[in-house]
């Protein structure tokens, strides 16, 4: 079974309702960051997963309206026999569809849907009586088999006994029945067998023989039946073939994999543990990929673990080098004896391209994290299940080279697995396969979309510009990413690069011995952190010089990806660890009553026109209008955040804060200024650029 389609309904970023279609092999979400691509994976992990939704899930643009996920799995060929086994008309099923609702509720349809069925089922008190009717009946017969040996075979006493024992064993009319009528009029049959046998019993041809124990255990049987038949209770339950029970062993297996997540990576485990270990655990994998027997490493000599050790670690070559390209690199098992505990291990050797042995975690980022993949990816590759791979930002933090590599595996992939994926990474695409491209996008909240939405078609664009909204949803653009300059700075917005290029423009005018040569480096925005991870990588490794400028809000966090995504450290500048604290962005390092005057000329147009009104008078009216904000909370704000903020509590008025439009602005200005008012402007740039320029590595 394959994922076809998904109905996502108010879950987290996506408002009202948001469906994909999916390719049956691989199924690439594209889009920029805090679209939802990552909600989407979640939902449909959700729908298998056994945590339930909950109420904080439901999207805060439709808080009054049902939160669900609804999954519809293709049924192929090849399931159908496996299916009949639970209902023959499973034959003419074409989708199982999985419902999860809030709090865990789960319900199953199908199409063509399958009729309801009408089920009464017995109470578990019910259960157990006949459950213990039935071994004391059983135990009755047998207790009088010396009697039936002295009986004739007419014997009014032997027909009832073995009439009792057809009754329990062959016509097993003391199993539960259809309702509680045909329970009752079996258990009223049951007391006149019971009832002739003992009053055959008590006839005077009987006297003579030692009876009293079958008597006694026959009165007991027709007391106890007849004190329960009036309490006989049956429910009735409504449900389809489809149910959680039923489904379990035919529905595909769900397995989810974040770049964010923590890699279970270990470089030994002990032998006692292996079988016990986590599905997850790094050598586990190892192990169970290797194909060696666990009773030799259990039991065997040094010797006689020697042999399956060498073809072990043969087949983990054989199976790893299939999907890495890059650098020869090479995973050894040996066996040991732990010296404190004496009890028997496997330890991981990682042995490099020039033959060194090395520990797996002296090995880089991206190689960690290939290597875990891929090792988990094999593990549920033997499986026999159907599997689906949930993978969010596979192979961010690889060579664009190992990117490559990876995709070509995912071609190659096992039938049973789909893929489903997303990416950042151009490298990450399959240009041959543009149908299973999805771009994600998000509407406001104010038009007629709501949220998260998925444009199924991104391909089929105007003008043949087939890559354009690709290229768009990935934040990679024509000009200013995929034809980079040799030598590269790299900025978070397009703010940032349209304010540095006309601060060095007027810089290299007025500073005869600086010059800052914006010729040779292409400043390039990322619009993002997460886009930023991407293009540093690509420029890392494809350009000739690359540095990159952080804002002060979250620059710290983003260093850290890309430190892990082998960005040498002296790369990498933050904005506030250069000029101050309160240097959040480019912005602030404008006077603010500078600033503030490219607001007020930037939307004076939008003024004249009555579009816009109610702008503030000065800094200080935007500024004040937040005073009950705490100083450490504003000093996290640059320039531009006070008026975002602003224009929010006026948005009647005022609409929305346009920071591209003010940088337009500040640009234009600060080229149309006189050579004293330029340098008083640009005076806390110098500082900055200065120490990206001419701070090693030397890249000009």
């Amino acid at each position: 079974m394959r994922i076809a389609k998904v109905e996502i309904y108010n879950y987290k970023s996506i408002g009202e309702k948001c469906v994909i279609d999916f390719d049956e092999k691989s199924t690439i979400l594209v889009g920029k960051s805090n679209v939802g691509k990552t909600n989407i994976l979640e939902a449909i992990l959700f729908a298998f997963d056994n945590e339930p939704l909950k109420k904080e899930h439901i999207c805060s643009w439709s808080k009054d309206e049902p939160l669900s996920v609804r999954v519809f799995l293709k049924v192929e060929e090849e399931d159908i026999p496996q299916l009949e086994t639970i209902d023959t008309s499973f034959a003419k099923l074409k989708f199982i569809i999985v419902n999860k609702f809030v709090n865990g509720k789960v319900e199953y349809d199908a199409e063509p849907d399958i009729p309801v069925k009408k089920v009464h089922e017995p109470s578990d008190e019910v259960i157990k009586n006949l459950s213990n009717f039935r071994a004391r009946i059983r135990s009755t017969v047998r207790k009088s088999s010396t009697l039936m040996n002295t009986l004739e075979t007419d014997d009014p006493v032997k027909i009832g006994f073995s009439s009792l024992n057809a009754f329990v064993d062959t016509d097993k009319k003391l199993n539960p029945q259809q309702n509680e009528n045909e329970q009752e009029a079996a258990l009223n049959e049951l007391l006149v067998l019971l009832k002739s046998v003992r009053k055959e019993l008590k006839r005077k041809k009987y006297s003579n023989l030692d009876i009293r124990g079958i008597k006694m255990r026959l009165s007991y049987l027709v007391h106890d039946v007849t004190d329960f038949v009036p309490h006989i209770k049956y429910h009735e339950r409504v449900y389809g073939p489809l149910t959680e029970e039923n489904l379990e062993d035919f529905l595909p297996y769900v397995l989810y994999i974040s770049v964010d997540d923590e890699l279970d990576i270990t470089e030994e485990i002990f032998v006692d543990g292996i079988r016990k270990a986590d599905s997850g655990n790094f050598m586990k994998g190892l192990i169970d990929i290797s194909k060696i027997d666990i009773g030799i490493l259990e039991r065997g000599d040094g010797r006689e673990i020697a042999d399956p050790l060498r073809e072990a670690n043969d087949n983990i070559a054989m199976r790893l080098s299939r999907y890495w390209n890059q650098e020869k690199l090479k995973i050894v098992l040996r066996a040991d004896i732990d010296p404190k505990s004496s009890k028997r291990k496997v330890e991981l050797d990682f042995i490099g391209g020039e033959g060194r042995r090395s520990r797996i975690f002296d090995q880089s980022p991206g190689t960690k994290w290939f290597m875990a993949f891929v090792v988990e990816y094999l593990v549920n590759q033997s499986d026999e299940d159907a599997t689906i791979l949930l993978l969010d930002e596979p192979g961010i933090i690889l060579h664009a080279g190992a990117q490559k590599d990876l995709l070509e595996r995912f071609e190659e992939t096992d039938p049973r697995i789909q893929i489903i994926y997303t990416t950042h990474s151009p490298y990450m695409i399959n240009k041959n396969f543009p149908l299973r491209i999805r771009c994600v996008e998000k509407g406001d909240g104010n038009g007629t979309i709501k949220g998260t939405y998925v444009n199924q078609k991104p391909y089929d664009s105007p003008k043949c510009r087939a890559w354009e909204p690709i290229r768009s949803s990935l934040g990679i653009l024509l000009g200013d990413s995929l034809f980079v300059g040799g030598i590269n700075l790299i900025v978070e917005g397009i703010t940032d690069q349209i304010i540095l290029s006309s601060v060095i423009q007027v810089i290299n005018k007025i500073e005869k011995k600086t010059k800052f040569d914006i010729n040779k480096v292409s400043i390039t925005f990322a619009g993002d952190n997460r886009n930023l991870v991407a293009l540093a990588i690509f420029c890392n490794q494809e350009t000739q010089g690359m540095k990159v400028l952080l804002d002060g809000d979250r620059g710290a966090e983003t260093r850290k990806k890309l430190i892990k995504a082998e960005i040498d450290k002296d790369q990498i500048f933050i904005i506030n660890e250069i000029i101050g604290e309160r240097t959040i962005d480019i912005e602030n390092l404008f006077d603010p009553d500078f600033y503030h005057d490219c607001v007020l000329e930037a939307y004076q147009e939008l003024v004249s026109l009555g579009i816009c009104k109610g702008l503030p008078k000065n800094w200080a009216d935007v500024e004040g209008k937040f005073s009950d904000k705490g100083n450490n909370e504003k000093k996290k704000w640059g320039h531009s955040k006070f008026y975002e903020e602003y224009f929010k509590i006026n948005e009647k008025e005022l609409g929305d804060f346009s920071k591209v439009l003010v940088s337009k602005k500040l640009a234009d200005k600060i080229m149309s200024l006189g050579e004293d008012e330029q340098r008083k402007i640009i005076k806390p740039f110098e500082k900055l650029i200065k120490k990206i320029w001419q701070e090693e590595p030397s890249w000009v």
